[in-house]
């Protein structure tokens, strides 16, 4: 009998795995060299943002490992950002990523997604929200909630 000595460290840690994949040429053009308008070197506008998750691949099996996916790709990317961001009494964000507010939900019923966005888009700091979602009804959201741009970044091929 064989057994193997070593494990991935992603599958010691329980971290989400990141598996890169070619983006689509409108995103990989949009993402490449100086065409990317950044805000320094730290930040990027909600719909950067949005383009560079959804050209991720993700393996999770829990909605704590895709954050922490998510939180790598952030990292990696440079960017400067806060994970669970108190908005208010009882109200966090998953991130928050300059002013763009980045919820991520892989359960959960359209309802509730809806109100905790719409209590997120009330709150000053947030200036635009990303929700990514292993959820196919997630992607029924407006483009704007309460005046503020909402992107949805599927992940529908992602869950293992």
């Amino acid at each position: 009998m064989t057994t193997s000595k070593h494990k991935a460290p992603e599958a010691i840690l329980g971290v989400a795995k990141v598996i890169r994949a070619k983006p689509p040429e409108p995103i990989a053009k949009s993402l490449a060299g100086s065409e990317v308008k950044r805000h320094g070197e730290t930040s990027m506008t909600c719909d950067e943002l949005s383009d560079l998750l959804s050209i991720q691949r993700f393996n999770f099996c829990s909605e704590l490992e895709l954050q922490d996916g998510i939180e790598s790709v952030i990292r990696n990317a440079g960017l400067e950002y806060e994970r669970e961001f108190k908005i208010g009494p009882g109200s966090r964000i998953d991130f928050l990523v300059g002013d763009v507010g980045v919820e991520v939900k892989i359960g959960g019923s359209l309802q509730a997604a809806t109100r905790q966005l719409h209590r997120y888009a009330q709150s000053e700091a947030i200036g635009s929200l990303i929700l990514v979602s292993s959820r196919l009804f997630h992607s029924y959201f407006p483009e704007t909630l309460n005046g503020k741009q909402l992107r949805v970044v599927n992940l529908i091929n992602s869950a293992i």
